[in-house]
């Protein structure tokens, strides 16, 4: 949809609302219309267009990663580790998941729940700076200094921005 790759979501929401409505079963309309709503921040509407999209197509490449994304901006955790958890059983080599999932349970202190989802999303994206400052966190927090360490230095040395440094510091 042009208006949405233009990103201008306000005038992609009604077309694509229009466009279920016309057409309730299509694949990926629900899935654009749920991505709109969601750069738009209405979460609870991009949730509702994102569970319509598993409706109709429960094996959506991405529908679980874009519901997990637009829980846990609700701050619904609970679900949005559910979501991300129903992604990695359907794709067990989906990045987003696994990064997710490792950053919520980081987030709630739960680091050794932690560590195995950042360490998988760190060999799916192992370019991601970000994701290894923050398994060094995990590490850290677990008492594994060495561990800790060596991830803050690659993660330092793949992406050298003040978030990450800030997020090593």
């Amino acid at each position: 949809m042009a208006a949405l790759n233009s990103g201008n979501v306000r005038a992609a929401i009604p077309l694509l609302e229009r466009v279920v409505a016309l057409e309730p079963q299509h694949k990926e309309a629900w899935n654009d219309l749920g991505l709109a709503r969601l750069r738009a921040g209405s979460s609870e509407a991009a949730v509702a267009a994102f569970r319509k999209q598993l409706d109709v197509n429960p094996f959506d490449e991405h529908a679980n990663d874009y519901l997990g994304i637009a829980l846990e901006q609700q701050q619904k955790y609970t679900e949005a580790v559910a979501a991300f958890r129903k992604q990695i059983d359907g794709n067990p080599l989906d990045p987003i998941a696994h990064a997710a999932l490792g950053e919520i349970v980081l987030q709630q202190h739960s680091y050794a729940e932690a560590i195995p989802e950042l360490e998988k999303a760190t060999i799916l994206s192992p370019d991601n700076g970000g994701l290894q400052a923050e398994l060094g966190q995990a590490y850290l927090n677990m008492g594994e200094q060495d561990k800790a360490l060596a991830a803050f230095e690659k993660g330092a040395e793949l992406s050298q921005t003040p978030t990450v440094w800030n997020n090593i510091a």
